[in-house]
């Protein structure tokens, strides 16, 4: 169920805002060529924690917890 969601609300957060302002075509969305900044979460339902932060596709911070 949750699995299913979160990738619409990234969808939504990300890709209206960028196409609202006229950056659809640079960000918004992991396509070749656009610029990411993104986090990447684990499964836990009750308190998510990030696992890597990316800017400008290009890792910012890892978590040093393992995660399998």
């Amino acid at each position: 169920m949750l699995s299913t969601f979160l990738p619409e609300i990234s969808r939504h957060f990300s890709q209206h805002p960028a196409d609202g302002v006229g950056l659809g075509h640079l960000t918004g969305s992991l396509e070749s060529g656009k610029v990411a900044d993104m986090i990447i979460v684990d499964d836990a339902l009750v308190t998510p924690r990030v696992v890597v932060t990316m800017v400008e596709g290009k890792p910012v911070y890892q978590s040093k917890t393992r995660y399998t």
